[in-house]
């Protein structure tokens, strides 16, 4: 990749501006992607609802990466609102993403539970963890962007949110929602 670019700088200049501008406008398209299918509705939740849901995305998980996922899930009969269920959803799935991609573990556990006061989220893994401090580094930068949107859903949502990791010590996020927020007043907007 760097060569070629190297060497098209210098023997066809105007080619190598093409290319820049092309790796651009591509660059951009997938941005515009990522945003567009960050807020679509998956036609799951609306068919199964958001624990359905949540069991599928994981068995798809444990099928595409051989890695088994320990579900503890609590019957839990609140009709969350819209948009709760969808950011809920994100979350998860965002978090098994940095899993595949960054854990190397060989294992991950989702445990949502509620009581009269909250409803918490807890999604571990046992791989490699990292160091939240460190910057910089372009492999640090993806999961960064996944974690500040989870942290932004769950903000959004009046919800606490939490990571515990440490190089060698696997990750493990942890939300926890207050009762009187899982039932909120906002509506999805449906025709986004």
């Amino acid at each position: 990749g760097r060569r070629v670019e190297e060497k098209l700088q210098e023997t066809q200049p105007a080619a190598w501006r093409e290319t820049l501008k092309a790796r651009t406008l591509l660059e951009r398209a997938m941005k515009e992607v990522r945003r567009i299918s960050r807020n679509l509705r998956p036609s799951e939740l609306d068919d199964l609802g958001l624990i359905p849901a949540v069991r599928s995305l994981c068995s798809e998980f444990s099928e595409r990466t051989g890695m088994p996922v320990e579900l503890d899930i609590q019957q839990l009969p609140t009709q969350f609102s819209d948009e709760l269920e969808l950011d809920l959803y994100r979350i998860i799935q965002e978090a098994l993403n940095n899993i595949e991609k960054h854990a190397h573990s060989t294992r991950a556990s989702l445990r949502v539970v509620r009581n009269k006061h909250w409803l918490q989220i807890a999604i571990r893994d046992n791989g490699c963890g990292f160091d939240p401090t460190a910057t910089g580094s372009p492999r640090s930068r993806r999961p960064g962007m996944g974690l500040m949107d989870m942290q932004e859903r769950a903000a959004f949502n009046g919800a606490q949110w939490r990571l515990k990791t440490a190089p060698n010590e696997g990750t493990e996020i942890f939300i926890q929602i207050p009762r009187n927020q899982l039932q909120s007043s906002k509506h999805a907007r449906k025709d986004d």
